[in-house]
């Protein structure tokens, strides 16, 4: 895999067309996007959630589930340039993999019918996670959008990681240098605690709890009065000269 062919399977998206020129162009502004983005967020607060409505998602699963014809494999090796074989296979290895990972993600529950068994229609809360999924693999910029609303759920960074590695990696390490950037200018700089849980959920992580209460105040310790005669031993006591 390749930087070069995740960011081009970022523009094309899950169901690519003719691959043109148009499609190279925009793909070698994929990663500076991506950097530009990305160390943006790390100084900036929430942004608004940017909300699409699901498209019909049976004719999705009816795309991802049929294979890809012989001609349309052709176009794309035509697109790609015949002249560059390991773009050609690392795309299609890209491309295999990420329709893949949507239709395992996929919540599948059959019933019997006259034709034999069919597929139940996603539920509600089934339809919007499927599509989040989607939507990051059909364009990994969603990611980024999903990043500044700090609304990113694991299925779909886990979605970005498996459908764009070579891409996430990038990010990472640009993610990276930036905080390293501003903890340079102050030792005492950190993220929120809400973008650090962004932060760990792009990364697999679980998201960083929040800061513990502090323990309940001890009773304050009272001093000891001691009875020395209490503690003295019979001989001291007689010892002592007594008051005439």
């Amino acid at each position: 895999m390749s930087l070069r062919s995740d960011a081009l399977l970022a523009v094309t998206g899950l169901f690519p067309k003719a691959i043109s020129p148009k499609e190279h162009i925009a793909s070698h502004g994929v990663a500076e996007t991506f950097t530009q983005r990305l160390r943006s967020w790390v100084t900036a607060g929430q942004k608004p959630f940017k909300y699409v409505a699901p498209p019909d998602l049976d004719k999705i699963w009816t795309a991802l589930a049929t294979p890809p014809s012989r001609l349309e494999v052709a176009n794309w090796i035509e697109g790609i340039g015949v002249e560059d074989p390991e773009l050609q296979a690392d795309f299609w290895a890209g491309l295999t993999r990420a329709r893949q990972h949507v239709i395992d993600a996929w919540p599948k529950f059959h019933i019997d019918g006259p034709a034999g068994p069919q597929i139940l229609p996603l539920s509600y809360d089934d339809a919007h996670e499927v599509w989040s999924i989607l939507q990051v693999l059909d364009d990994a910029e969603r990611i980024l959008d999903e990043m500044d609303a700090w609304t990113l759920t694991p299925s779909q960074a886990l979605a970005f990681r498996t459908g764009f590695p070579d891409l996430y990696a990038h990010a990472s390490s640009v993610l990276g240098r930036a905080m390293a950037e501003q903890r340079a200018k102050n030792i005492d700089w950190a993220l929120s605690w809400e973008a650090e849980a962004v932060f760990n959920t792009l990364h697999g992580d679980p998201p960083e709890d929040m800061p513990p209460p502090p323990p309940p105040p001890q009773p304050e310790a009272r001093p000891i009065k001691l009875n020395l005669e209490r503690e003295q031993t019979q001989g001291q006591v007689s010892s002592q000269p007594k008051a005439r």
